[in-house]
């Protein structure tokens, strides 16, 4: 009986581990979103000297939607990523949000090992 505490204790720690380094791995992964998504818009502004424009004044899901949409757009110029990405998770806070007035960007998503968020601006 001893013996079946002792492994069930032992297997919970494990089990904790594992979930902190999957959530570690996902934030690894929305940062890595992040480098592409930012170098694409970057790429975007200097074909059409501005960033791609949303509707919204703060950082939102649509306008993460219209962004993706602006950046896969298979135009003369583009696209300028090759796919549309969405947070690891893509569920509750876990989703990524953008907004534009063309002349400045803001992007915001939460990281889980911190449960902050995060705020990228126009370089």
């Amino acid at each position: 009986m001893v013996t079946t505490a002792i492994i069930g204790t032992t297997a919970s720690f494990g089990l904790a581990n594992i979930d902190d380094v999957l959530a570690k791995a996902r934030d690894a992964r929305r940062q890595m979103d992040m480098y592409q998504t930012r170098s694409a818009i970057e790429l975007y502004y200097s074909d059409y000297s501005q960033y791609p424009v949303t509707i919204q004044e703060q950082p939102t899901e649509a306008g993460w939607q219209q962004l993706q949409e602006a950046l896969t757009d298979q135009s003369a110029t583009g696209p300028y990523i090759s796919e549309v990405t969405i947070d690891p998770q893509n569920e509750d806070f876990y989703r990524y949000r953008y907004a534009s007035d063309g002349t400045t960007y803001t992007i915001t998503y939460v990281t889980e090992t911190t449960n902050a968020p995060v705020t990228l601006v126009s370089l």
